[in-house]
């Protein structure tokens, strides 16, 4: 029964259910988990033992630059909501680790994740239908996502959080797929079919950043596994794959927003700009301005108010300290895949791709995720402990 337990830890990751349903930002499933495991956690720390030291260590770190931007969200007068969600993340984290620790119930964690994607398409798709409205009353959709996004005149379906969210959040199941079939559970055909849950949500959301990465991540798995005919003939159904869906759906996010040199050039050169300028911004105000305070100043610096990047995102919302916290652990992880490519190695790279396009930080999911990289470190052999009070 604990098996199956943790693969619906690992649905919930990506299937990340709001409740109560119906109201913006309402606490989402990875929340519930991490305040009850964080409970867990003490109540046997206090009775029974400690954690494994590294593992302790870095979950410290974290409460450390957490705990500095609650200090200056409370002295400012600002609401301290986010970062109380990050240290939350690490009850998740903390049950994601002990999962990831056995065989047994890894693969069940990754395939809840590969189900999960399967379900946040599902959500796409009922809206695409016309029950979006029947979404939020579920709790499988947030209620202040953008309803009226369209591009050339095609609504987007906002999906579990958003358009470029609910894309983003599918490419997760990407490094399940391949950690699934590294370990010798699965077929290529899980990874096909986790390419084709991408493709199909970037099609209906007309996304392209998440579908591109993706591709990318393939790309680099495909070139490391090369090195026989076994592996080629899955570089071959792979790349065949990638064009396939192009030549079926078009490219990421449709041709209408790939038309036109101009208008690329010109999307490029605002990502850059903001990008820029809200890193100039952050390094100027190193302890951040809260999850909304700088977007006044990052309009009169660039003429945007979105960051369009996760790290400055950070950076300008919860501090220095935090963000670079954040990207060690990620550059750190993700350089481990020419190494040792499990899911966690993998899962970093993808999210440093993801992390390039939009501020995919608001989303409880990355947090979760992050705070998961951060206490795994850069070793795949990971501690077993007791969370039982």
């Amino acid at each position: 029964m604990k098996k199956y337990g943790y693969g619906v830890l690992g649905f919930l990751l990506v299937f990340n259910l709001q409740f109560p349903p119906g109201l913006p930002q309402a606490i989402r499933a990875v929340d519930y988990i991490g305040v009850s495991v964080l409970l867990a956690l003490i109540v046997f720390l206090i009775t029974h033992g400690r954690l494994p030291r590294r593992l302790f260590l870095r979950a410290g770190l974290v409460v450390g630059v957490v705990g500095i931007w609650i200090a200056v969200s409370i002295v400012d007068g600002r609401s301290f909501v986010e970062p109380v969600r990050w240290l939350l993340a690490l009850g998740y984290a903390f049950l994601g680790i002990k999962g990831l620790s056995a065989n047994k119930t890894k693969t069940y964690i990754l395939k809840g994740i590969l189900l999960g994607a399967a379900g946040n398409l599902g959500v796409l798709l009922l809206q695409f239908l016309g029950f979006l409205s029947l979404t939020v009353q579920l709790g499988i959709a947030a209620p202040d996502v953008d309803v009226l996004n369209s591009v050339g005149g095609a609504w987007r379906p906002p999906g579990m959080y958003g358009t470029n969210g609910t894309s983003a959040v599918a490419v997760v199941c990407i490094p399940a797929a391949i950690a699934l079939y590294e370990s010798g559970t699965s077929t290529i055909w899980t990874v096909a079919s986790s390419f084709g849950i991408v493709t199909a949500t970037s099609a209906i959301t007309l996304t392209r950043s998440s579908l591109l990465v993706a591709v990318v991540v393939l790309t680099i798995w495909g070139g490391l596994k090369a090195n026989g005919i076994k592996q080629l003939g899955g570089v071959f159904l792979t790349v065949s794959l990638v064009m396939s869906a192009i030549a079926i759906f078009g490219p990421p996010g449709g041709w209408d927003r790939w038309e036109g040199a101009s208008l690329q050039s010109e999307n490029a050169q605002i990502r850059i700009r903001t990008t820029v300028a809200s890193a100039e911004l952050a390094m100027q105000n190193p302890t951040g301005f809260g999850r909304s305070g700088y977007q006044d100043r990052l309009v009169n610096r660039s003429g945007h108010s979105a960051t369009h990047n996760a790290f400055t995102y950070l950076a300008l919302s919860g501090g220095i300290p935090v963000a670079f916290t954040l990207i060690y652990y990620l550059v750190g992880r993700a350089a481990t895949i020419f190494r040792q490519r499990d899911f966690v190695s993998w899962l970093a790279l993808t999210l440093l791709g993801l992390f390039m396009w939009e501020e995919l930080l608001r989303n409880p999911t990355f947090i979760a995720a992050s705070i998961l990289i951060i206490l795994a470190g850069f070793s795949d052999r990971y501690p077993s402990f007791s969370i039982r009070p």
